[in-house]
């Protein structure tokens, strides 16, 4: 019991410091938000899109998308909007599924019970809930 409140202490900690604000929903948001809605989908100068921004998208054009990378065993990588306050977290809110991203290659990721999780900023071409990778950024 106690090792339960000790890892989630651990990982409101990295997900505090990693730009998520907490909405006493026990969901943690991808980071900041880009300030008003940029247009057609495109990310603001400066700043990407949040999950759900990009699957409202109509874009062809590659997207900037921020969110929450979750890779669990036996299930698809996601870019998550939020984070569940599990342990190890699990995606809440709008999520898309990420083709072409090796998650554990990514700078910054953390690895419990075969998940493995991090902030990141994915560019690439969304469509029909996929999010199919051409760049990373942490």
């Amino acid at each position: 019991m106690r090792w339960t409140a000790v890892a989630a202490a651990v990982v409101v900690m990295l997900v505090t410091a990693c730009g998520g604000g907490s909405g006493g929903d026990g969901l943690y948001g991808g980071g900041d938000e880009p300030s008003g809605g940029p247009a057609a989908g495109a990310p603001a100068p400066g700043g990407a899109l949040t999950v759900s921004q990009a699957l409202d998208s109509a874009s062809g054009e590659p997207l900037l998308v921020q969110g929450a990378v979750v890779a669990a065993a036996g299930q698809p990588v996601r870019l998550c909007e939020l984070l569940a306050e599990s342990y190890p977290p699990q995606c809440g809110g709008a999520s898309l599924i990420v083709e072409g991203l090796n998650a554990a290659a990514l700078e910054g990721m953390e690895t419990a019970s075969d998940v493995t999780w991090g902030q990141a900023e994915l560019l690439g071409t969304v469509a029909d809930g996929v999010l199919t990778v051409s760049s990373t950024s942490i």
